[in-house]
Protein backbone atom coordinates (compact mmCIF):
# COMPACT_ATOMS: atom_id res chain seq x y z
CA UNK A 1 0.00 0.00 0.00
CA UNK A 2 1.33 3.25 -0.79
CA UNK A 3 2.08 6.22 1.47
CA UNK A 4 -0.45 8.55 -0.26
CA UNK A 5 -3.37 5.64 0.22
CA UNK A 6 -2.38 4.87 3.65
CA UNK A 7 -2.69 8.73 4.67
CA UNK A 8 -6.14 8.44 2.77
CA UNK A 9 -7.18 6.16 5.13
CA UNK A 10 -5.90 7.20 7.83
CA UNK A 11 -7.97 10.63 7.33
CA UNK A 12 -11.32 8.59 6.77
CA UNK A 13 -10.80 6.23 9.68
CA UNK A 14 -10.22 10.28 11.36
CA UNK A 15 -13.60 11.17 9.79
CA UNK A 16 -15.38 8.22 11.08
CA UNK A 17 -13.93 8.18 14.39
CA UNK A 18 -14.96 12.31 15.22
CA UNK A 19 -18.39 11.07 14.40
CA UNK A 20 -18.44 7.96 16.93
CA UNK A 21 -19.30 5.83 13.26
CA UNK A 22 -17.27 2.77 14.41
CA UNK A 23 -19.92 1.62 16.77
CA UNK A 24 -21.87 0.83 13.37
CA UNK A 25 -19.35 -1.02 11.65
CA UNK A 26 -20.31 -4.78 12.38
CA UNK A 27 -19.68 -7.35 10.05
CA UNK A 28 -23.69 -7.42 9.69
CA UNK A 29 -23.96 -3.50 9.07
CA UNK A 30 -21.20 -4.13 6.68
CA UNK A 31 -22.45 -6.47 4.52
CA UNK A 32 -26.43 -4.98 4.46
CA UNK A 33 -24.32 -1.70 3.96
CA UNK A 34 -22.43 -4.02 1.09
CA UNK A 35 -25.90 -4.68 -0.39
CA UNK A 36 -27.61 -1.03 -0.04
CA UNK A 37 -24.63 0.62 -2.20
CA UNK A 38 -24.82 -2.00 -4.60
CA UNK A 39 -28.45 -1.19 -4.69
CA UNK A 40 -27.41 2.79 -5.86
CA UNK A 41 -24.72 1.87 -8.00
CA UNK A 42 -27.32 -0.18 -9.84
CA UNK A 43 -29.95 2.56 -9.56
CA UNK A 44 -27.29 4.74 -11.59
CA UNK A 45 -28.02 2.55 -15.13
CA UNK A 46 -31.43 1.50 -14.48
CA UNK A 47 -33.24 1.07 -17.76
CA UNK A 48 -30.40 1.77 -19.52
CA UNK A 49 -28.85 -0.44 -22.71
CA UNK A 50 -25.41 -1.11 -22.37
CA UNK A 51 -24.26 1.61 -24.27
CA UNK A 52 -26.22 4.36 -22.75
CA UNK A 53 -24.65 2.76 -19.38
CA UNK A 54 -21.21 2.93 -20.37
CA UNK A 55 -21.71 6.83 -21.95
CA UNK A 56 -23.30 8.17 -18.78
CA UNK A 57 -20.12 7.82 -16.96
CA UNK A 58 -18.28 9.67 -19.74
CA UNK A 59 -20.20 12.72 -17.88
CA UNK A 60 -17.35 14.23 -14.82
CA UNK A 61 -21.12 14.40 -12.59
CA UNK A 62 -21.48 10.66 -13.35
CA UNK A 63 -18.06 9.59 -12.60
CA UNK A 64 -18.45 11.37 -8.99
CA UNK A 65 -21.41 9.44 -8.19
CA UNK A 66 -20.30 6.64 -9.14
CA UNK A 67 -16.92 7.42 -7.20
CA UNK A 68 -18.92 8.22 -4.32
CA UNK A 69 -20.99 4.85 -4.41
CA UNK A 70 -17.48 2.67 -4.23
CA UNK A 71 -15.54 4.69 -1.54
CA UNK A 72 -18.47 4.86 0.78
CA UNK A 73 -18.32 1.04 1.10
CA UNK A 74 -14.73 0.53 0.47
CA UNK A 75 -13.69 3.06 3.28
CA UNK A 76 -15.92 0.91 5.67
CA UNK A 77 -14.80 -2.35 4.91
CA UNK A 78 -10.76 -1.33 4.62
CA UNK A 79 -10.80 -0.51 8.02
CA UNK A 80 -13.16 -3.28 9.32
CA UNK A 81 -11.34 -6.28 7.93
CA UNK A 82 -7.86 -4.72 7.09
CA UNK A 83 -8.53 -4.94 3.37
CA UNK A 84 -5.83 -4.40 1.22
CA UNK A 85 -6.26 -2.32 -1.96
Amino acid sequence: MTAELQKLIKKLIAFRDARDWRQFHSLKNLTASLNIEAGELLQLTQWENEAEAEAKFEAPAEKEKLADELVTWNEKAIHKFGTRL
